[in-house]
């Protein structure tokens, strides 16, 4: 009788240490949740105002990485950056995460690119659509909630969001152009659709050189402009089309690319690119 109680007693004790360990784990999780929660909202909220900033700023304009470097506006956001970036180091949770937030605050060290903007694009677009759906979960009351806000999976979703091949991002298969060549004093290529999709597109295209790794967009001369019409490119089917060297400032030998904007509508929603390096 007297080993029963004691047994009775051990159990008990266990339980109310397990409930109390619950407890505190719960309100742990709450607390650092929270403040990632908030740290998440506002790398958001950043972004979507960096961009916004940028649209009004250089809507419809020939933007050089230089000026965007030299704007202390623009600087502002990614400064707050490597704060975030600080504040997910504490995070028990979040911290693989902020190796990306770190990048993304270094990238207007040289200013920022054509291929880096559409990159924060995504990833500002990606943001709003996984917050949104921790705000559903986070009105629903089930057991869940006593993990926390963030779990592993949705944790790796996170990651998923920031880490992307940057080099393939928002391409599409089937759509690209044919090596670059030199004749003429004009840069010609060929235009190619593989797919079964019409593709749109303008006369507009940015050049840009590499130099110690990093691309910078090579300014416009005033020698030749290019015409606002939207040209199409019908499925199966290909485009040849050249540009005067002249067309740019200071071309000089090295490593450059193109980059040429389309859309798959007519609409112009949902930008795509192409690039594609070639040797001057």
């Amino acid at each position: 009788m007297k080993k029963s109680k004691i047994i009775i007693i051990i159990s008990v004790a266990i339980l109310l240490l397990a409930l109390c360990y619950s407890c505190y784990k719960f309100e742990y999780n709450e607390i650092t949740d929270t403040y990632d929660w908030i740290t998440l909202r506002n790398i958001y909220s950043e972004l979507d105002d960096f961009l916004d900033t940028y649209d009004k700023q250089y809507e419809n304009q020939s933007t050089y990485e230089f000026e965007i470097k030299n704007n202390l506006l623009i600087k502002k956001y990614f400064n707050q950056m490597h704060t975030y970036e600080w504040y997910l180091s504490l995070s028990p949770r979040l911290s693989s995460v902020r190796y990306y937030i770190g990048k993304i605050a270094d990238m207007n060290d040289d200013g920022i690119s054509k291929k880096e903007l559409v990159y924060l694009i995504y990833v500002r677009d990606s943001l709003k659509v996984y917050i949104d759906k921790i705000n559903d979960e986070l009105e629903e009351i089930s057991l869940k909630r006593m993990f926390g806000i963030f779990r592993k999976s949705n944790v790796a979703e996170l990651e998923d969001i920031f880490n992307v091949n940057i080099d393939e991002f928002n391409t599409v298969p089937g759509i690209f152009m044919s090596e670059v060549s030199l004749a003429d004093k004009r840069l010609a290529f060929t235009l190619i659709n593989e797919t079964d999709e019409t593709i749109y597109y303008g006369e507009y295209i940015t050049l840009e050189k590499q130099k110690n790794g990093k691309w910078y967009e090579i300014s416009l001369s005033e020698k030749v402009g290019f015409t606002d019409i939207l040209n199409y490119l019908s499925p199966h089917s290909e485009d040849k089309t050249s540009y005067p060297t002249e067309a740019w400032e200071n071309i000089s030998t090295g490593r450059y690319r193109f980059i040429k904007e389309f859309y798959l509508d007519e609409k112009l929603k949902d930008p795509k690119y192409i690039f594609k390096e070639f040797e001057f």
